[in-house]
């Protein structure tokens, strides 16, 4: 019984460290960002690399992007990427945008990409999943270590 313990602790800790070792990636690979506040400090505090799908609720074009945006945030050659999601008008990402970034906003989807805090990729419109991997592709090569 002792052994079976000790077998389960070493099991467990095995477990717990593989997780927060790991990378942001396993698990969702993309994070949706729900709130205003949480959008205005990923604005603010985004280092990158990283990519922002803005959405609606009901938009034909967007509910085109979603599938194509979630099947880039699985291709290990964007690994290095961190990817969101954000539904704008739930939390008036036109406004943080524009106060934030000092980035007009055209409409959805729209897709912005980070890296070093700077703007590297916007796209307005939907687009194809050959031209959104290119546009990935811009932000940065360099795997994070």
């Amino acid at each position: 019984m002792k052994k079976l313990i000790q077998y389960s602790m070493f099991y467990a800790l095995i477990v717990i460290t593989r997780s927060i070792l790991t990378c942001p990636h396993d698990g969702d690979v993309i994070t949706e960002i729900p709130t205003q506040e949480q959008h205005q400090k990923l604005l603010i505090n985004n280092q990158g690399p990283s990519v922002i799908l803005y959405y609606m609720n009901q938009c034909r074009y967007c509910d085109h992007m979603k599938p194509i945006f979630e099947q880039l945030a699985n291709d290990d050659q964007f690994d290095h990427i961190t990817f969101y999601t954000v539904n704008g008008p739930a939390v008036h990402a036109e406004q943080d945008v524009k106060n934030i970034l000092n980035e007009t906003f055209e409409g959805y989807p729209t897709i912005l990409g980070f890296n070093h805090g700077k703007i590297m990729v916007k796209e307005i419109g939907a687009t194809d999943h050959k031209k959104l991997a290119a546009l990935l592709h811009k932000i940065n090569t360099v795997k994070k270590s």
